[in-house]
């Protein structure tokens, strides 16, 4: 993390103004005069591309449907800064239905009490959602073969996915994150891409076809994947069963340098549980260190986004999320008292957040 001077409010504005206009909602009952209260409302003035900033609050948004392109920045699920309240959000509905289509939306910075559902009543795709950074459950629903494309997940804290098998999911690619259950029976028209994620569970009846998995952890999970067409390649696997397979590469599967029952030596992890106390670097004798098959580390800080953290190793906050945006996170007086006409100074310390 990088300290920054006031300049931060000025590259603030810049990264903001490339997503058109900006709308604030702040539920807090200290909210300052100007900016909106409810999600809802803020939802329903925006324009097509507009972003909404949500502040964190004790209080959770209330469910929101979204029938056009928006941008979502919360202020993270775990803020590592003073007021550390989350950006919380009952149910958060993108659509495409005859009322709108939100394609070309993303989230970030949000924690859901329930999931993020994406939902495609029509025949056309549901298309380019990213979400990152987030703590949330992914549910998909539709009508028929409901079409979702191009949908990114990654940098995501206990990421779940659900949906129904007569959907067709092209190039949905799930990738840094720390992923517990996907229940995916899918079309088989259907396509995947799973890389560099920390596996702490799967569904081993409701495994989605047609994946490559590349470059993952799966750590004390249930066993013996049942899916067909699926790639596997740089991925480890520790079950403390040694009779367990994780990796079928029999039949419609294939595979390669997969490591079976290996433990992959994190930094500290001793239960066999991922807490966000734990250190989930690999330690430098890992036998994922450097081993993907992008020549960088298997797990979550190697391959296209690793993992950003949040703070220092057994702090608590090292897999705490906030928006990849600057932001500021202390204010510090420098002199109490003030003379009339004086001036007040303030010491403002922000973090990049990158």
């Amino acid at each position: 993390m990088k300290k920054l001077a006031l300049t931060l409010l000025l590259s603030f504005i810049y990264v903001i103004s490339t997503y058109g206009a900006q709308i604030t909602v702040d539920n807090n009952i200290n909210a300052p005069n100007g900016v909106f209260t409810t999600l809802v409302s803020a939802v329903n003035v925006a324009s097509p591309g507009d972003t909404i900033l949500i502040k964190g609050s004790p209080t959770a948004y209330a469910d929101t449907y979204v029938y056009k392109k928006l941008h979502f920045i919360g202020d993270g699920y775990l803020p590592n800064k003073e007021n550390p309240h989350p950006t919380t959000i009952n149910y958060l509905y993108l659509n495409n239905t005859l009322a709108g289509n939100a394609s070309g939306s993303t989230v970030e910075g949000i924690k859901t009490f329930g999931a993020i559902t994406l939902n495609n009543d029509l025949n056309t795709p549901l298309d380019s959602i990213t979400v990152r950074r987030c703590q949330t459950n992914i549910t998909f629903s539709g009508i028929g073969n409901a079409i979702f494309q191009n949908l990114v997940f990654y940098n995501n804290w206990e990421l779940s996915l659900s949906g129904n098998s007569t959907y067709i999911f092209n190039n949905i690619i799930l990738s840094n994150n720390l992923l517990g259950i996907i229940s995916l029976v899918d079309n088989p028209l259907s396509s995947f891409l799973i890389s560099n994620n920390l596996i702490t569970n799967t569904s081993p009846n409701n495994n989605p076809d047609n994946c490559v998995y590349s470059n993952n952890i799966w750590y004390y999970t249930l066993a013996n994947l049942s899916a067909d067409y699926n790639s596997y390649y740089n991925n480890i696997s520790i079950s403390g069963n040694t009779g367990q397979t994780v990796f079928n590469t029999t039949g419609t599967n294939s595979g390669a340098f997969n490591q079976e029952n290996v433990d992959p030596l994190f930094e500290s992890e001793t239960n066999q549980t991922i807490e966000l106390q734990d250190d989930l670097n690999l330690s430098a004798n890992s036998p994922g260190k450097n081993a993907g098959s992008d020549g960088t580390d298997i797990g979550i800080y190697g391959g296209a986004y690793p993992w950003p953290e949040g703070g220092a190793s057994g702090s608590g906050y090292m897999y705490s999320q906030e928006a990849d945006i600057p932001q500021v996170n202390q204010m510090q007086l420098q002199n109490a008292i003030v003379p009339q006409n004086g001036t007040l100074n303030v010491n403002v310390i922000g973090i990049t957040n990158h």
